[in-house]
């Protein structure tokens, strides 16, 4: 079977592209899940920061029922940042506040408190909560006195997290698909002119008249 010139050009390079393509969308796409993974965990630690400095809540653990007034603020907050979950705890993990009601007052899950609660440091984390894997920020909570108190946790679902970097791979999908139908125009043009000026030089060669589509 013979293969004309102009179709084994327009295969190869609509292979090449094809792999250039995939390749560097395989690259995007790893970095691209980290980015979006690093984002999130900023964002949760940035909101449980915040939440820990607020005045009302620290002042909120010396009342009767601190839950009372962490509550609400918390459930506001969540609503604004678009969190899964604000979870504040006492030193003993005791929670204060939780998206769903009936877990106030139970302790925290997830085993990730130590180094909030024990060392005063403000990270992320990956753990299996209540409500399922999450990534987490966390943030001590300190009295006027410099002394541990509490800390705060704010979630992300990692199933959210992974719908938000789908949601970013279809736009670049869409992008990749225009580049290669771009690119296999410009391969079908490219392999048309190479066709026409190879049977032109081969006409002139020959002495022949030339006549093309």
């Amino acid at each position: 079977m013979n293969v004309s010139l102009q179709t084994k050009l327009l295969v190869l390079i609509l292979t090449l592209l094809s792999s250039v393509i995939l390749l560097l969308s395989g690259t995007f796409a790893y970095f691209e899940s980290k980015e979006t993974e690093k984002e999130v965990g900023q964002l949760a630690l940035q909101v449980a920061t915040t939440v820990s400095l607020i005045p009302g809540i620290r002042e909120a653990f010396h009342t009767e029922d601190p839950a009372k007034i962490i509550q609400p603020m918390t459930i506001q907050m969540k609503e604004q940042v678009g969190a899964e979950f604000i979870v504040v705890g006492n030193k003993d993990s005791i929670r204060y506040s939780h998206t769903q009601q009936e877990k106030i007052g139970k302790r925290m899950v997830g085993g990730d408190n130590d180094r909030a609660l024990i060392n005063g440091e403000y990270y992320t984390s990956k753990a299996v909560g209540s409500m399922g894997p999450s990534l987490r920020g966390k943030a001590p909570i300190f009295d006027d006195n410099g002394k541990i108190i509490g800390l705060v946790s704010v979630g992300f679902l990692e199933e959210d997290i992974h719908t938000l970097f789908i949601h970013k791979l279809r736009t670049y999908g869409i992008v990749s698909i225009l580049v290669l139908v771009a690119g296999a125009v410009g391969a079908v043009l490219l392999a048309k002119n190479i066709r026409r000026d190879t049977q032109l030089r081969l006409c002139i060669g020959s002495g022949m008249p030339s006549s093309f589509p």
